[in-house]
């Protein structure tokens, strides 16, 4: 979890804003490979798989930059699993921390009741935005703190919010058939 220094009460108006855990974000070398593997060895599924995804627009280190990227998703419980691979451009995010790590959890995501209010706290409470931007109309932030732990907030529209909770539903009822669905 991030660390931050703040007084309680204050600590408990970001808990309160952040709402729960939405969402763990892993850095692969394969998704597709990945997910197989999840459902190999955890029954966890359906993965949804796309390729080729890119950022309306994103900054890494404060710097504009363009990247694609390969993602599968799925669900247990409440939590989306997010496998990532970064498939072409610059060194960003994702490609440093395969490089430095590994394949592994790389962040946890928050999608904050208040993004803007989430995002101040943080920054005023010594975190800082490492990759930022829009994808899909939604800003994001990547957010490490002094011990280089990551924490992702997305200004998610409710409408993707009541998806995922669809989804959710989906992977609870999952019968285990047709475990990898390639997505537009």
């Amino acid at each position: 979890s991030l660390v931050l220094k703040m007084p309680a009460a204050q600590n408990s108006d970001i808990r309160l804003n952040l709402g729960p855990l939405q969402q763990v974000g892993y850095v692969v070398a394969d998704v597709e490979g990945s997910a197989k593997t999840w459902v190999s060895n955890c029954g966890i599924g359906p993965w949804r798989v796309k390729s080729n995804v890119s950022f309306d627009s994103c900054k890494y280190h404060g710097n504009s930059t363009e990247i694609t990227f390969n993602i599968a998703t799925a669900y247990s419980g409440d939590i989306e699993i997010k496998l990532i691979a970064q498939e072409s451009g610059p060194s960003s995010v994702y490609s440093d921390f395969l490089d430095l790590y590994g394949p592994g959890i790389q962040h946890t995501c928050f999608y904050p009741s208040d993004y803007k209010k989430a995002l101040k706290v943080f920054l005023d409470n010594g975190a800082s935005v490492i990759f930022e931007g829009v994808i899909g109309g939604a800003a994001f932030s990547y957010l490490k703190d002094s011990l280089g732990q990551m924490i992702e907030l997305v200004d998610l529209p409710t409408e993707v919010i009541d998806l995922r909770s669809g989804r959710a539903s989906e992977a609870l009822n999952w019968d285990g058939s047709d475990p990898i669905r390639k997505v537009k």
